[in-house]
């Protein structure tokens, strides 16, 4: 039996607040002198800065089926909407909201019998 061994690392997205703030008002306004908006027809840009990274790493899982199986259905167990998912042959990372991060954390580490 391959043995998993995962860690739990909460971070806050990837970017800081202040970068996203930043990045979004320039985006907007590039895309405002640009008059693109008519050529692709988008409505509205919008951004979410309240939102948590959670991931789950370990050498193991890609030889052992059912780790991500077992997290989104943790965290869907506990309601918790996945926003964005990102994955490596180590690591599986999801974007979750803010407010539910501490949750997601016990429940994962439950899950994975790290208590």
């Amino acid at each position: 039996m391959t043995s998993v061994f995962i860690n739990l690392i909460y971070t806050l997205f990837i970017l800081k607040k202040i970068k996203i703030y930043e990045y979004y008002h320039f985006f907007a306004s590039y895309l405002s002198k640009t008059n693109i908006k008519s050529k692709i027809k988008y409505k509205d840009i919008i951004h979410n800065d309240k939102v948590a990274k959670v991931s789950i790493v370990g050498a193991g899982m890609v030889s052992t089926p059912g780790v991500t199986y077992k997290m989104f259905r943790a965290l869907s167990d506990e309601g918790i909407n996945i926003l964005a998912i990102s994955t490596s042959e180590i690591k599986l990372s999801v974007i979750i909201d803010e407010e539910n991060t501490l949750n997601a954390i016990k429940k994962l580490h439950t899950i994975f019998d790290l208590d």
